[in-house]
């Protein structure tokens, strides 16, 4: 979705990041990915789960 919307709009590059965010948030309360961040401010690591895997 957050693609689709990227290459519809000429929104600036701070929008498409947000939007970016939002969409890997929708993916974590799905369960698709898990996140994973090892200390305050590091880099945080999105893992994919059994169900990125699972046929629709």
């Amino acid at each position: 979705m957050a693609q689709y919307l990227k290459q519809q709009s000429p929104a600036t590059e701070a929008l498409k990041d947000k939007m970016e965010l939002i969409s890997q948030m929708d993916l974590k309360n799905y369960g698709i990915i898990d996140v994973e961040q090892k200390e305050a401010y590091g880099n945080i690591t999105l893992i994919l789960t059994p169900l990125a895997n699972a046929e629709f």
